[in-house]
């Protein structure tokens, strides 16, 4: 490949993350933990945000690099007497499209689903996990 040009930023440190991608986000998980403490739930989880620096050089003077942004949110509500749990997590890029309102109503109605509980045997049963399981980032 010779004749393409070096990215601008090759030879700039890898990209760091900091906690401003978190500044909207924030204060919206904040209220949905509220939320879900008035009606009775409590949530538990955790947010992560990185990013990997990928370069690429060849000995033809291929001088090429990408910054990827990876995030996760991972929350889980319980029932006050602990007995049922629900889980939702969502991968993102930047926290811009993580709607901790809307994770929290779906949370609630998971749990809402758990409060009729049926016994099985021990053995071996489909499972089937949503979308929202398997990161996309």
């Amino acid at each position: 490949m010779t004749g393409t040009a070096a990215t601008p930023d090759f030879t700039d440190a890898p990209a760091e993350t900091s906690s401003a991608v978190f500044a909207d986000f924030a204060p919206a998980l904040g209220e949905a933990f509220a939320r879900a403490r008035a009606g009775g739930r409590e949530l538990y989880g955790f947010a992560n945000h990185e990013y990997v620096s990928s370069y690429l050089g060849t000995s033809a003077g291929l001088r090429l690099r990408h910054d990827q942004p990876n995030g996760t949110l991972e929350l889980n509500a319980k029932s006050p007497d602990r007995a049922r749990s629900a889980w939702a997590g969502r991968a993102t890029r930047d926290f811009k499209d993580v709607d901790p309102a809307a994770l929290d109503a779906e949370l609630a109605q998971r749990l809402g689903w758990a409060e009729r509980r049926v016994d099985l045997r021990a053995g071996r049963y489909e499972t089937l996990l949503p979308p929202t399981a398997w990161p996309t980032c």
